[in-house]
């Protein structure tokens, strides 16, 4: 027994170190982490399987440069993880990706890397290619690129252009040259045809016999010597100086990227254990925004917003991390991520507050939806946090558009009763899809007659069209009323009322029902939902109770929709033969997705599970049962 604990410990440790190994190798500064577990994934589906799909060996044959087929004959180490990163440094971006090899040879023969690659790594374990540096360090190949920021290589040119008076000319101009050619005007002959007259004799003279001995007379004019041209460049090509700067900031960052990879200083801290942890997928990001001076401008005039208030706003996400993981599961897949927030966005998380659900606010979501949201949330008081943390940010600020945006928050927080407003208006709402229903829809019709003349018709008939419903809980609905009262009276040919909803036609559009129900504010396409559901669904009709007491609990956002059942209500007349065939080839792999999101002590929550319907043994045979379906029928 002691032995077998033994060799446990043993087995558990390697499968650490290794683990550790490849990470080991991620640059510290990494802002962005995409690490894929493949150790984990080929417990849930074995080498040998993953080589019998079509898409995998068409994946290797493009690896290998159409060598191979087969994965397993890359001499790559499956036992350690596939890890990719980004690097945000300056004005520099640095991309990689780094994996274990545990056949140097088998790799370099059957992948397509250049041959000069391969012997400097041999020789020195770091080689540079292109606009590639590939260092090879305790059998972990890393590969990285750079991507100088073009701004600043764009404005170092411009000075050195400007200091030295040069003139940039245009893109097309490869060269600026001196002409010391003087212009040679050319003499042409006028060629006058003869003309023939009718006395013209045409008879054809005789051949005369050739003397014996002709002397050939070749008088050999001698060339005007032309005057060489000095083609003589003035400076540099703007543009062709630009290239060679953005090539040698190049090669300087990635000869930095190599010393920093080959030092030992290794990716650590939070990130480092969350990447390590036993998922078949993680991911982490740093929130870090590249240089945007030059994009700012374009952004604030879109946004009509001032470009230093739009790039405080920008910065405010910086520093926060997100840290996701992926599984596929014996039922399918699932995905949790969660979101540490820093600043100002850390403040205003820790203020955010969440109210019960409104029990008979779920009542509205019929039993048959195909998916639906909930939204769960106290938006008075999340717009309470978010003033109480901005508005003193900007009353303080240095910057006069900042001090007129406060202003202009402040004063209109004072005049309007935005309590008021989200008491009319509350984040408490379910919005559900319940297929394709019978809907009547004005259609206008023009008839031409021979001489283009038309004439317009209207006719109402009866269409399958998707159908939406749409319940909002609401504290005081006097000013929703008021308002439909009004425009009912002043737009009258496009919003009506009877004695209990509101009827709002839209042109060539199904019409929208509108009803305020007590303190429930009730819309749909469907005039079912507001008049013979305006009490709720009930039980026959509607969620089971297992569910809504699923939904009780919810703080923040809970959705859920069945891909099945939404593909399936879809008539097989509107899809077209072909195209519904094609659907019908996948409604093995369709599952119920169920997503929730929330904000819980200073943290954002975000968990997505998808259960698939396939008889697959785990989700990672339905993805590529999937991929190898769609694979198929697009080869």
């Amino acid at each position: 027994m002691k032995i077998k604990i033994l060799a446990l410990a043993l087995l558990s440790a390697i499968g650490v170190q290794a683990q550790v190994k490849s990470s080991g190798y991620i640059p510290q500064d990494a802002n962005f982490v995409y690490k894929i577990n493949t150790n984990n994934i080929l417990k849930k589906v074995s080498l040998e399987t993953l080589e019998s799909y079509a898409f995998m060996q068409d994946i290797a044959k493009e690896i290998s440069n159409r060598k191979t087929t087969q994965i397993s004959a890359l001499g790559l180490d499956f036992s350690q993880s596939f890890n990719q990163f980004v690097v945000m440094q300056g004005e520099n971006a640095k991309m990689g990706f780094n994996f274990a090899i545990k056949d140097l040879e088998a790799f370099f023969t059957n992948t397509s890397l250049p041959k000069s690659v391969w012997i400097d790594l041999k020789d020195s374990g770091v080689a540079f290619h292109h606009s590639m540096v590939y260092v090879l360090r305790d059998d972990i190949l890393t590969m990285m690129s750079v991507q100088v920021d073009h701004s600043k290589v764009r404005d170092y040119s411009d000075s050195i252009f400007d200091a030295n008076g040069w003139d940039k000319g245009y893109y097309y101009d490869s060269y600026s040259y001196d002409y010391d050619e003087e212009a040679v005007e050319e003499v042409y002959e006028v060629y006058e045809e003869p003309s023939i007259s009718e006395d013209y004799d045409l008879a054809v003279p005789p051949m005369e016999e050739p003397e014996a001995e002709m002397e050939a007379e070749i008088s050999i004019e001698e060339e005007e010597e032309v005057a060489e041209v000095n083609y003589t460049p003035k400076h540099p090509n703007f543009y062709d100086f630009q290239d060679s700067v953005r090539k040698a900031w190049k090669q300087v960052a990635l000869s930095k990227a190599a010393d920093e990879i080959t030092s030992g200083v290794q990716f650590k801290g939070e990130a480092l254990d969350f990447l390590n942890t036993e998922k078949d997928a993680n991911l982490y990001l740093l929130q870090k925004l590249p240089n945007m001076d030059h994009l700012l401008p374009m952004m604030a005039r879109e946004l009509n917003m001032p470009k230093d208030l739009l790039k405080k706003l920008l910065e405010m996400s910086e520093g926060n991390e997100v840290f996701s993981s992926f599984d596929f599961t014996d039922e399918g897949y699932a995905f949790t991520t969660t979101m540490h927030y820093n600043g100002i966005f850390e403040n205003i998380a820790n203020l955010v507050e969440y109210d019960k659900v409104e029990k008979k606010l779920l009542n509205y979501i019929p039993g048959n939806s195909k998916g639906y949201v909930l939204l769960n949330n106290n938006s008075y008081e999340t717009y309470e946090a978010i003033k109480a943390e901005l508005i003193p940010d900007l009353e303080n600020s240095e910057n006069p558009a900042e001090n007129s945006v406060a202003y202009v928050w402040y004063a209109l927080d004072n005049f309007m009763d935005m309590e008021a407003f989200y008491q009319a208006f509350p984040s408490e709402l379910v919005f559900s899809y319940n297929g394709f229903t019978d809907q009547k829809v004005k259609r206008v019709r023009y008839t031409y007659d021979e001489d283009f003349n038309y004439t317009r018709t209207e006719e109402e008939r009866m269409e399958k069209l998707p159908s939406f419903s749409l319940a909002m809980y609401t504290e005081d609905a006097t000013f929703l009323e008021k308002t439909l009262n009004y425009l009912t009276s002043t737009f009258g040919e496009f919003i009506e009322k009877t004695d209990d909803y509101y009827i709002i036609h839209t042109p060539s559009m199904p019409n929208v029902y509108v009803r305020l129900q007590g303190e429930f504010i009730l819309a749909s396409n469907d005039i079912a939902h507001v008049t013979t559901h305006a009490n709720g669904y009930g039980k026959e009709d509607g969620l089971a109770k297992a569910e809504i007491k699923t939904l009780k609990k919810v703080k923040g956002i809970y959705a859920k929709m069945d891909y099945g059942a939404v593909m399936q209500s879809i008539p097989a007349e509107m899809m077209g033969d072909r195209a519904h065939l094609e659907m019908m080839q996948y409604m093995p792999y369709m599952g119920v997705v169920t997503l929730t999101q929330m904000i819980e002590k200073g943290e954002a929550q975000l968990n997505l599970n998808y259960d698939m319907k396939s008889e697959a043994p785990n989700g990672m045979y339905g993805a590529l049962n999937l991929i190898e379906l769609f694979f198929n029928n697009n080869n």
